[in-house]
């Protein structure tokens, strides 16, 4: 049975079992009428390919918050309407570095690799989580549905930061989150 929404909005979600269509502002993350895992669809972007690499390429390198980050600056294929309410660290934009070696072993003639530990946190998940935590926002929600992630997340700002400053306090708390590393 499908339930379609009446003008597909800039992003909605969508149940791929039963076809059921839910605004985006839903909290939820399974559909109310079969149980089935909800998705994120959005409606394609007004500008086209070379229009968007264009937009995207001439907000690299600015200073603006959400142009900064290497998950916002593409944010008309992110989440299109998120507008003011975007929660970013700046995070993304990690650099590709070529591994010859690696290369060499996988049989390829040039591999490069992404340095997640360029992140905020040194993490890959910063990105998934700027577009959570701005979607946890935009609804209003007042706890997260992943508390363990989201402690993690915030512990991992606060190491680097700290590391960053040049404080002993972050290493002894990597030390303690983490002692099978140490």
């Amino acid at each position: 049975m499908s339930t379609a929404l009446p003008e597909h909005p800039a992003a909605w979600q969508f149940c791929p079992r039963c076809q059921k269509e839910l605004p985006i502002a839903s909290a939820r993350a399974d559909c109310p009428e079969c149980g089935g895992l909800l998705e994120v669809r959005h409606r394609p972007p007004q500008a086209r390919e070379e229009a968007l690499r264009s937009l995207f390429a001439r907000r690299r390198g600015r200073a603006d918050p959400l142009d900064a980050s290497g998950v916002w600056r593409f944010r008309e294929l992110v989440l299109p309407d998120a507008g003011a309410e975007v929660v970013t660290y700046p995070e993304g934009n990690t650099p590709l570095l070529q591994r010859a070696a690696i290369g060499r072993f996988a049989g390829v003639e040039a591999l490069f690799a992404k340095h997640e530990g360029h992140n905020p946190t040194g993490s890959f998940k910063d990105r998934g989580m700027t577009v959570g935590i701005t979607q946890a926002k935009r609804i209003g929600a007042r706890e997260p549905a992943d508390r363990r992630a989201l402690e993690q997340w915030r512990v991992a700002l606060r190491v680097r930061h700290d590391f960053r400053a040049g404080g002993s306090r972050g290493e002894r708390e990597a030390r303690r989150l983490s002692p099978q590393f140490h």
